[in-house]
């Protein structure tokens, strides 16, 4: 079997940049090193998502976020992103997304391996960079974020996404129980024919 070279590379979330949740670009793997294409999976990158049925999304402190108030029973999906670099075999699929800047390289082995041109940034902080500079072009004015100040937001959001929501225990019944109460003794057949009378 033909083993084709692998090289680590960084996704790159800056190539998307969600409104509400900051850097969400992933790239999907390559469907035919994977044994399942239909399953979708990403370089790098894991799916999550959140439901917050009818009731508001709450930061720690138990305020409700503003952002999504408006909605109900919103579905939420983002992505958690990998921070060490992650190894893929060099295939034509693989070097077309760091041609494009979906992935990027992750050391200086795999920067060799491609080639100055082989890659559209050189590293993770060069995407980062470009995203900002595009982001703050694109998007202006009083009212809109900047890129540093989406970012921060965002990753807030995702904190308080990522948290399972707690079931709330039931709280003990402090007061003292109550007693059974007794039964009522059945009333003999004699008795009642005297009631009767």
């Amino acid at each position: 079997m033909n083993e084709k070279k692998r090289v680590n590379v960084m996704p790159n979330p800056y190539g998307f940049m969600h409104h509400l949740l900051g850097p969400q670009g992933a790239c999907p793997q390559d469907p035919h090193e994977h044994a399942n294409p239909q399953v979708r999976r990403f370089v790098g990158a894991k799916m999550r998502s959140a439901s917050n049925g009818r009731q508001d999304f709450k930061d720690a402190k138990g305020n409700v976020l503003k952002d999504f108030q408006k909605y109900r029973n919103l579905q939420l999906t983002w992505f958690e992103f990998a921070d060490k670099p992650v190894s893929i075999p060099l295939t034509h699929y693989y070097r077309d997304r760091l041609r494009d800047g979906d992935i990027v390289p992750g050391d200086d082995e795999c920067r060799k391996t491609v080639g100055a041109r082989g890659a559209r940034f050189k590293d993770i902080e060069e995407a980062k960079a470009a995203a900002k500079e595009k982001y703050d072009a694109e998007h202006t004015g009083d009212d809109v974020l900047s890129f540093d100040e989406l970012c921060k937001k965002a990753k807030e959001r995702i904190k308080v996404l990522s948290k399972k929501p707690t079931k709330k225990k039931k709280s003990a019944d402090k007061s003292e129980p109550k007693p059974a109460e007794p039964k009522a003794a059945p009333k003999s057949s004699a008795g009642a024919k005297e009631n009767n009378k």
